[in-house]
């Protein structure tokens, strides 16, 4: 974070206007950002708003690839690209740019008794865990529309027969959809972690790390190498302030306290979830009361934000994976209350399919981008509480880890 990688990508389009792109961002208003950061390369951002294209964005982005438009949207928007896009793709020269890696596993709506009547049928066959269409099938209908645009596009992943539970998963887009592209740069860090990186293990993708260099004017570009390190590493242990409180961290020692799974089984009349709300309040009220309400940041998992929500801090609350907004950059006392693990069905599937999953390293990733998105993006102090004994361990890991590199790399480039 804070490397200069969204500027990187920033230059590279403008120093190759003859290029065609598709920026892809978490974030409504960071592709406007890149829309006004590339005046010459007008791109256009797909609208719901446009009788010609039925009010419907989706229809809006086929049309602009049709036309060969600089493109920039959401990962929502692009989520929704489809196997029928590819063709165009290929013949307008795309570079697909996407800003933070996509979680590209997502839990499908088709039921068991649907499919076993469809495999019955002859439509479908199965091989290493991917369902595929019967090549010489056909099919018009609309009731397993769902099943066949996923099979044909070899994107279903046939969870329950590999022992995982009874909800079929499927990739979000193919590898032929990516494939399509000329090229396919990935702003991320932390990307041996994340699932879209054992997604290209699977699929057979290679991919290759690249790196950020700085000019003599500051400005930032793509570089071979990865010899580049923020200024900001090297201090990050007096930036900053994890909580240390015996008694208030308490809650959080079990390896599982504070997973999703903890706050499925809590409420505010339960102990810990009354030990936990107090320790919020606690926090924010008491042990940083010279800070303004304004500053305060806090995540938890959804089925919990009611029962931690309290007086001074009941709106200050983001989703605990947020990623690449700059909304919060003045939010300087936080507390993160979650204790990240992958779901169990999709881990053991990417375990089973030969990924090696690091799901420490995975749990950090999340967890360091949210800290990214408050003050200390722009170098200031915070101050923050994790109660989950693992998440912060893992904080403290991570921040003596990326200080000692910075180190290094400045005396391996004497």
């Amino acid at each position: 974070m804070g490397s200069g990688k969204s500027s990187a990508a920033i230059a590279y389009m403008n120093e190759h206007p003859q290029q065609k792109f598709i920026y892809i961002t978490p974030y409504l208003e960071e592709a406007v950002r890149i829309r006004e950061s590339c005046p010459a390369l007008d791109f256009k951002e797909p609208s719901d708003k446009i009788p010609e294209f039925e009010f419907k964005k989706y229809k809006h982005t086929v049309g602009l690839i049709a036309a060969g438009k600089n493109i920039t949207s959401t990962h929502n928007m692009f989520l929704r690209y489809s196997d029928d896009m590819i063709e165009m793709i290929k013949e307008q020269g795309y570079t697909l740019i996407v800003d933070e890696a996509v979680e590209v596993l997502r839990p499908s709506t088709i039921t068991a008794s649907d499919m076993q009547l469809i495999e019955q049928a002859g439509w479908i066959t199965k091989e290493d865990g991917i369902i595929t269409l019967s090549p010489s099938f056909d099919y018009d209908g609309g009731k397993f529309s769902e099943v066949v645009a996923l099979a044909r596009g070899n994107r279903l992943v046939d969870m329950p027969s590999c022992g995982y539970g009874n909800l079929y998963y499927y990739w979000i887009f193919s590898k032929d959809i990516l494939q399509a592209f000329k090229d396919v740069i990935v702003l991320t860090y932390l990307f041996e972690s994340q699932t879209m990186k054992y997604y290209f293990d699977i699929v057979k993708l290679p991919y290759q790390k690249i790196g950020i260099r700085r000019d003599a004017q500051g400005g930032y570009h793509f570089s071979d190498t990865m010899a580049y390190v923020p200024e900001y590493t090297k201090e990050l242990s007096s930036k900053i302030h994890i909580f240390d409180n015996d008694k208030m961290n308490a809650i959080g020692n079990k390896k599982t306290a504070l997973s999703y799974t903890w706050y499925t089984r809590t409420s505010t009349k339960d102990e810990d979830g009354d030990v936990l709300r107090k320790n919020v309040y606690n926090f924010f009220r008491n042990y940083n009361k010279d800070k303004p309400a304004d500053a305060r940041l806090w995540a938890a998992y959804k089925n919990g934000e009611t029962f931690i929500r309290g007086k001074g801090f009941y709106y200050s609350n983001i989703a605990f994976n947020a990623k690449a907004t700059n909304n919060y950059r003045d939010r300087n006392v936080l507390a993160y209350c979650v204790n990240i693990f992958m779901q169990p069905s999709e881990k053991q599937y990417l375990l089973a399919n030969g990924a090696n999953v690091l799901e420490d390293e995975y749990a950090l990733s999340v967890m360091i981008q949210w800290i990214w998105r408050s003050a200390i993006r722009d170098g200031e102090e915070i101050w923050i509480y994790i109660p989950s004994k693992r998440m912060r361990t893992l904080l403290r890991n991570w921040i003596r880890e990326v200080e000692q590199n910075y180190i290094h790399i400045k005396e391996t480039t004497k």
